[in-house]
């Protein structure tokens, strides 16, 4: 059960820590002016 609970917490960190980079790339294209997200 708690080995189970653990890689739940893994998997959301995973998905926010990938949703906090895309927000990054994006800030940052936009700063840049290049076109990061239509190359992903």
């Amino acid at each position: 059960m708690i080995n189970n609970h653990n890689s739940m917490n893994k998997k959301s960190w995973e998905i926010i820590a990938k949703s906090i980079s895309k927000s990054a790339i994006y800030i940052l294209s936009l700063k840049n002016k290049t076109p990061y997200i239509s190359s992903k």
